[in-house]
């Protein structure tokens, strides 16, 4: 963070209720990058939405969308504004699918494809490791995530069933694999909290979508800030 982010965020925080101030900086202390979901042309709303809401409820903050053939879109009565506190990382047209896979091998993390075959290991037996953080790949209702995803990945992983159904609705194998995995990495000895600069960025990224009319606000402390100096 920048000496003018700093004060400006300073200057924004008369904005914001001393409520609004504990809220975020209650939500930052179990917000995670050692976790993220990556949807691949998931194209169906209410399930896009559902997914992103889980993630926010569950502290991931981070969540990867391949456009290949899909739209990536949302129902707003159903994600209830919780994609503004997420970071999304869009890859849309051609090649997205291996621009997102070298994106996350950039930044070394392990990768998991949630799907049922002979290599599929419970969502509970999934290591963490300190330095590769774990990305796993949901795709679409019916069709699940193309064969690519699955020869790519480090890992396959599945929620164990045991009644007639065979699968669960993709948003709901969401939420059950993210309950699972942040209830183990925070019971782990693995480092999961963002560090101070991510925790000042978001923090400061925030603000400014809860302040209204922030954009006049900052154009303004920014002319008084160069006026002053």
């Amino acid at each position: 963070m920048t000496e003018y982010e700093r004060a400006l965020q300073e200057h924004l925080q008369q904005f914001l209720t001393p409520e609004r101030q504990a809220k975020f900086a209650a939500t930052l202390s179990n917000r995670t990058r050692q976790i993220t979901v990556v949807l691949v042309d998931l194209y169906q709303e209410h399930n896009a939405s559902a997914i992103l809401r889980s993630c926010e409820a569950f502290g991931v903050q981070d969540v990867y969308v391949v456009e290949s053939t899909h739209k990536f879109s949302t129902k707003r009565d159903i994600a209830m504004g919780t994609d503004r506190w997420l970071t999304l990382h869009r890859f849309e047209g051609e090649n997205s699918l291996n621009r997102c896979f070298e994106e996350l091998k950039s930044r070394n993390f392990q990768t998991a494809a949630t799907v049922v075959n002979e290599k599929s290991l419970p969502v509970s037996a999934i290591e963490f490791q300190q330095e590769k953080p774990l990305a796993l790949f949901f795709g679409t209702e019916k069709e699940g995530l193309p064969p690519e995803v699955i020869e790519r990945v480090d890992i396959c992983t599945h929620i164990p069933m045991f009644g007639f159904v065979e699968s669960f609705n993709v948003s709901v194998a969401a939420a059950l694999s993210l309950h699972v995995l942040t209830e183990k990495l925070k019971q782990s000895e693995i480092e999961w909290e963002l560090r101070p600069n991510e925790l000042e960025d978001l923090y400061l990224e925030w603000t400014r979508k809860s302040v209204s009319n922030c954009g006049a606000i900052e154009k303004r402390f920014k002319r008084e800030l160069e006026a002053s100096s």
